[in-house]
């Protein structure tokens, strides 16, 4: 058996009007569809346990389902899951079909890195995007563990070495721990532009 998959950005490359420069044009149409696609896996699929990743753009979660999940009996949500409300709307859905759900968080070790990467692709989004979905993303998981109906959550570092990318799961002695780490590494804009302004330090 295999994973069952569900991207945005891979719906992207079969609309119409899809421009690998101008990717952003059609961002809203490829979510409403992966949206609906995971309403019919999670209707349809006998798979038992539902994956929501989280984590800015380029941050290397389609490498991570490549690497750790695609061979599992998974239904994987390969998105950023930007908001509060579209996390707890696929966890109560998940929920009310009997799956189980958790929520696998890859955070890049090195925005910079992060940010490189995410210039150097095909796909081709504004730099506010890449701002904008490591800072909502990282909100949201922290009001996800902050909420009484929650999923369990698991945070992946990655760095990269002489092998290529690598994960490293981080590890919280309880609730409390992760809530405090989870507060004490949030972005704002300015943060960011700060550190990307330093690329090549």
């Amino acid at each position: 058996m295999a994973a069952i998959i569900i991207s945005a950005d891979e719906i992207k490359k079969s609309l119409k009007d899809y421009d690998p420069k101008k990717s952003h044009l059609v961002h809203r149409q490829s979510t409403k569809l992966a949206d609906k696609e995971f309403v019919e896996a999670v209707k349809s699929s006998a798979y038992k346990t539902v994956v929501l990743l989280s984590g800015g753009s380029a941050s290397g979660k389609t490498e991570f389902v490549s690497e750790y999940l695609v061979n599992q009996d998974l239904i994987i949500f390969d998105g950023t899951l930007p908001s509060f409300e579209g996390a707890k709307i696929k966890i109560d859905f998940a929920k009310k079909h009997g799956k189980n759900i958790r929520i696998s968080a890859i955070w890049p070790d090195d925005i910079k890195v992060a940010f490189a990467a995410f210039l150097s692709r095909d796909r081709k989004y504004p730099d506010e995007y890449f701002y904008k979905t490591h800072i909502d993303s990282r909100q949201a998981l922290l009001e996800i563990v902050l909420s009484k109906n929650t999923a369990p959550i698991t945070i992946y570092r990655n760095f990269f070495d002489q092998s290529g990318i690598s994960y490293r799961e981080m590890s919280f002695q309880n609730r409390k721990s992760l809530i405090d780490y989870l507060q004490t590494n949030q972005y704002t804009q300015r943060e960011l532009l700060d550190t990307i302004a330093n690329i090549n330090d």
